[in-house]
């Protein structure tokens, strides 16, 4: 038929005939009509003058077989009983609703991974001289450069530039080092830059940046107090020390060779350039001098001592005179 379907509950998806389980629409196939509980003509089954033929009230959705059987019984069928089946249905199907569960929101979709940075590897990495002179040229270019993955990502890509401050030979670099669970894999506890493993101990190496105050505030005359990010980064390295040591044998089973007998720290902070007046210089010296056991060097000092090993290295190094 022709007829706009009638407004039914969405829930309404079978005939409303009692017991007739067969979809009213199953994969692209219509099983769809439109029945009147009182006919338009005179001769037509339930015929009532006063109805209005298109009253949704008049209407019911219903399979063809159950159509046929309705409109061909309409004694059995009575415009009573349709009614009480379209109201059953529209019951059933409004309950039907209630019971769905509320739809879940949308989800915000998980951003992409960000790529991992690339390496930045300096020339000359096979001849010391010349990868300490790149370093230096590196230092001269980026000292004001205040990302700390700048210079975790230069001394993860060329760990012989710690070289000189956490081993007198061969080591091994941990990037990124937890230090309270089960290895140096990023899995628990407190974390450090770096651990450089070498033989029969190790050197936690914790960085800021060269941008990284050192001294904070006058305290009193002639005295000025560390600055928050030194004494955060000095107490990194101390807490890491201590877990390091607290969980050796764990951190031992994932990280063979690992050994901390006497764990060295190793803090890579600040400018001495910041250092703008004796106070503060005196400062500083007096707090990095009386610290047990942590190493704490500017990275100017840092690529100063890599300047001088280069000079060394290639033979233009001039020695202090001694005075005659």
């Amino acid at each position: 038929m022709s007829l706009n379907p009638p407004r039914q509950p969405s829930g309404q998806s079978r005939c409303v005939f009692p017991g007739c389980d067969v979809p009213l629409v199953r994969e692209g196939f219509v099983n769809l009509e439109v029945a009147h509980i009182h006919a338009a003509n005179p001769s037509g089954p339930r015929y009532d003058p006063a109805a209005d033929r298109n009253d949704p009230g008049n209407l019911l959705l219903i399979c063809t077989n159950h159509h046929r059987l309705i409109d061909q019984n309409p004694i059995t069928y009575s415009a009573q009983h349709l009614k009480n089946l379209l109201n059953a249905a529209r019951q059933e199907a409004l309950e039907s609703e209630r019971d769905l569960p509320d739809p879940e929101p949308e989800r915000e979709p998980e951003p992409e991974p960000e790529p991992e940075p690339e390496p930045l590897i300096l020339p000359g990495a096979d001849r010391p001289a010349s990868l300490f002179r790149s370093a230096v040229a590196l230092w001269e270019e980026h000292s004001k450069n205040a990302e700390e993955e700048f210079w975790n990502r230069l001394f993860r890509s060329n760990p012989a530039l710690l070289a000189p401050f956490v081993s007198a030979g061969p080591f091994v670099l941990h990037n990124k080092s937890y230090l309270g669970g089960k290895g140096l894999g990023n899995r628990g506890g407190t974390v450090l830059d770096f651990v450089a493993q070498h033989r029969g101990n190790c050197t936690l190496v914790e960085i800021k940046t060269p941008c990284t105050d050192l001294m904070g505030p006058r305290y009193r005359n002639g005295v000025h107090v560390p600055s928050h990010d030194l004494t955060g980064a000095v107490m990194q390295a101390i807490v890491g020390r201590h877990r390091l040591l607290t969980n050796l044998h764990a951190l031992q089973q994932e990280t063979p060779g690992l050994q901390g007998h006497a764990p060295r720290q190793l803090v890579i902070v600040g400018n001495t350039a910041s250092l703008d007046t004796e106070e503060k210089r005196q400062s500083f010296e007096m707090y990095r001098q009386n610290l047990l056991n942590v190493d704490v060097r500017t990275y100017d000092e840092i690529f100063g001592v890599l300047d001088d090993l280069a000079s060394q290295l290639d033979g233009t190094f001039n020695q202090p005179q001694n005075p005659e």
